[in-house]
């Protein structure tokens, strides 16, 4: 019955519409000309077959997204495969330099406050200055405020640009 269809179909290539028609008792047809009024129509879409290089192409990239493939070569990644790698690539290095001015601005102002306060711990490195400033203040506090202070505690933007900077591999 497969065969049929795919016969049926793929012979009206050359000529106009395809119909699929389905009787009262569910029997279905195809043909040239639309149905007769009792049977329920569908107009059938006929394409064109893939080329057999398509066909190939996306065999292979089926082939390399399978799970079980833990290395692809570079050298059987279509042009499209490789431009989008390209792309995402330099889309990365964007947010990558963007995060990295972004920190180095923060590690400024680290500092820049560390002086205004004159603090003698200053030539640390930003996030021991933070840790350490912090740790001043809980040492100011009793044990409940150190309690209610660790709390409702945010961590610093520069840790959490960090924590980006790593997630996103930027330091490669």
């Amino acid at each position: 019955m497969g065969a049929l269809c795919f016969a049926v179909l793929y012979s009206g290539l050359g000529y106009g519409q395809i119909y699929k028609c389905v009787n009262a008792k569910g029997k279905v047809a195809f043909q040239e000309t639309p149905c007769p009024g009792a049977s329920a129509q569908t107009e059938v879409e006929i394409r064109a077959a893939p080329t057999p290089a398509a066909v190939e192409e996306a065999r292979q990239i089926n082939r390399r997204m399978e799970p079980d493939v833990e290395y692809v070569n570079p050298e059987q990644s279509s042009p499209m495969e490789e431009q989008a790698v390209q792309e995402y690539k330099a889309e990365m290095q964007k947010k990558c330099d963007n995060l990295k001015e972004k920190m180095l601005e923060e590690e400024k102002k680290i500092v820049a406050e560390c002086n205004k306060r004159r603090d003698v711990y200053c030539d640390l490195p930003p996030e021991k200055i933070i840790e350490t400033y912090e740790d001043k203040q809980l040492s100011k506090l009793n044990n409940q405020q150190q309690y209610l202070y660790l709390q409702n505690k945010k961590p610093h933007p520069l840790f959490a640009m960090k924590k980006f900077a790593a997630l996103w591999a930027c330091d490669r």
